[in-house]
């Protein structure tokens, strides 16, 4: 649930701040995601804007300690909730990660994975 609030500038004029948290940090505090217009609508579409482009690139900051074999369990378990993909889909997914991926690439970290790392799987 996103919260705004109408700011008085300097010049007299106002512009709206809204901000969404979206986590919490190292410490336990919430993270935000804040955004500026002059109009609550112009704010509030900044602010989606930010969320999407949050959301799109989100897996870097999940766990920079996180696995693929943990990222995957992490999607299959998301997808599974959502019934976005069927059951036979899945199921294919599964068995295309366990007979190829796991075995070579499972045990990496996110953070580890580069150009060069997904070349040399392929040639393989």
């Amino acid at each position: 649930m996103a919260k705004a609030r109408k700011i008085k500038k300097k010049d007299g004029k106002y512009t709206y701040e809204v901000n969404e948290v979206v986590g919490k940090n190292e410490n336990g505090n919430p993270k935000r995601i804040y955004a500026y217009g002059p109009t609550l609508k112009e704010a509030k579409e900044a602010l989606r804007i930010k969320l999407d482009a949050h959301n799109r690139m989100g897996y870097q900051n999940i766990q920079s300690k996180m696995t693929i074999n943990e990222l995957y369990d992490y999607w299959l378990k998301n997808e599974a909730i959502n019934k976005s993909l069927k059951e036979n889909t899945i199921h294919g997914y599964t068995g295309v990660y366990n007979n190829h991926i796991k075995p070579c690439l499972g045990h990496l970290y996110l953070k580890d994975i580069n150009v060069m790392v997904v070349q040399n799987f392929i040639t393989e």
